[in-house]
């Protein structure tokens, strides 16, 4: 496990609309707690999970469900770029897009498909209401999971 607390920045500590009990400030600082579970492949999960959440401003389930990339300095034995092909039991296929691949291997990665890129768990703090959202990743079933 890995967790990574993210705070906001003192200038988006308060929100539009009063709270519940008439307060206007959201408690803390907090913006998100990320973690997961998937040994090499975790900084680069949480990682694209929060670019994809904070940056890209995707909302948090497509951001823990969206395809993953994982470069390590090698892969069982050899230089290359992982990317996520996952046909889930649930249904659907976790598939880093053709783009994505192409693009990649113009700049000469050497692509190679796995079934699992991590698991991240996440849950976020609403800027304007100061709602909590958690969400568990897809790829065990939706749920939170442990020993």
């Amino acid at each position: 496990m890995s967790p990574l607390i993210i705070l906001r920045n003192e200038e988006t500590s308060v929100v539009n609309d009063a709270n519940e009990d008439g307060s206007s400030e959201v408690p803390g600082d907090l913006l998100m707690v990320l973690g997961a579970s998937g040994g090499p492949k975790i900084i680069t999960a949480v990682l694209q999970v929060f670019i994809n959440f904070a940056l890209n401003s995707m909302p948090l389930y497509e951001s823990v469900s969206h395809p993953r990339l994982h470069d390590q300095l090698t892969y069982h034995g050899t230089a290359a770029t992982t990317y996520e092909k996952d046909q889930l039991l649930q249904g659907p296929t976790i598939e880093v897009t053709q783009r994505t691949k192409s693009a990649l291997s113009s700049r000469g990665h050497r692509l190679i498909p796995v079934d699992y890129t991590g698991t991240v768990q996440v849950v976020s703090v609403d800027l304007e209401t100061g709602r909590l959202t958690a969400v568990s990743d897809i790829r065990k079933y939706g749920v939170p999971a442990g020993y």
